[in-house]
């Protein structure tokens, strides 16, 4: 039987951003803090799993845990750990925010978490993050702490003494969680700032940047008129819907040229450009180079990089 350990890694914090009528704002979006700390903090008495709720750009609102359990605490206090539970929260809420679904992975200590996103109106405007679920035994996953200078025999104690769950708990704990999401969205305790409809549009068109895009599209599934839109977006960020597609397709494109093999034809159709010529045109217009100097640009900037950096080291 899957054994299971939840626990988050700090006590019960909320971060606030300003305030209006007792209700929080933060990204563009409301919430209020005291319904909100009333939902997670029983979630987690009546489960004993941990759980945070964040904003979609992953700044948290709040976060509850009854008491993170030694084998975290060694894992946070290690040198660097800190910094690497980040990085593992981090990874998964960006699988989630691209997904759109729940999402679980293994971290960098072995533990499991799992994200779900909050989402209203076609748009993800925040997640729930639960997790540190043990999936192995301790001689699995050790090779995962080879970083960490620390006893390994009371590391083990510790992660031993995790408190496990059955298959059918999971699996119920993901029900209850998912029904944490419909509650908050019903009871509006997360909801989009008043007349925030551009932060809607801009978290949709970066979750399907590869799929045809439009105003009338984004109009559709956010239930707002063209006019309401195109007003709002240009006040929030200065551009029109287009432009910013436009610029988020480019901005992705150039990161694939940089960090991938995939050829120029595929990087355009993986970003929602039409074909090659129009995308080529596009690049070029912005960046003074097209997607192959470009690529041939980074590639030989790096690999110089790389030259000197392996002749300060031999000198060393």
């Amino acid at each position: 039987m899957q054994t299971i350990d939840f626990c988050r890694l700090c006590r019960y914090t909320v971060k606030k951003m300003k305030m209006e009528n007792g209700v929080n704002i933060m990204s563009g979006i409301r919430y209020d803090a005291s319904k909100l700390n009333d939902v997670i903090r029983d979630f987690c008495v009546v489960t004993g799993v941990s759980v945070s709720v964040l904003d979609d750009e992953f700044e948290t609102l709040a976060s509850y845990s009854e008491l993170a359990p030694a084998f975290c605490l060694a894992i946070q206090n290690a040198p660097t750990g800190k910094e690497k539970c980040l990085c593992s929260d981090m990874a998964l809420l960006a699988r989630c925010k691209k997904s759109g679904q729940p999402e679980s992975h293994i971290c960098h200590a072995g533990v499991m978490d799992a994200a779900l996103p909050i989402i209203k109106d076609a748009a993800v405007i925040g997640y729930i993050l639960i997790g540190r679920t043990r999936v192995a035994a301790f001689e699995e996953i050790e090779p995962r702490l080879d970083w960490l200078d620390a006893d390994k025999a009371a590391l083990k104690a510790q992660y031993n003494c995790l408190q496990t769950y059955t298959d059918r708990q999971i699996h119920s704990m993901f029900e209850l969680a998912s029904m944490i999401v419909s509650f908050i969205l019903t009871n509006e305790i997360i909801r989009p700032e008043e007349n925030s409809f551009a932060q809607l549009a801009k978290s949709y068109i970066e979750s399907n940047l590869q799929k045809p895009l439009s105003v009338a599209t984004l109009c559709r599934s956010l239930g707002v008129s063209k006019n309401a839109l195109y007003e709002n977006f240009r006040t929030v960020f200065g551009k029109t819907v287009n432009e910013y597609i436009t610029d988020m397709r480019l901005k992705k494109a150039k990161g694939l040229l940089c960090g991938s093999s995939l050829s120029i034809d595929s990087i355009a159709e993986q970003t929602g450009f039409a074909s090659y010529t129009y995308f080529s045109r596009l690049f070029k217009k912005k960046y003074h180079l097209s997607p192959l100097a470009y690529r041939k640009t980074q590639k030989a900037a790096k690999d110089k990089k790389a030259e000197r950096d392996e002749k300060e080291r031999v000198l060393e």
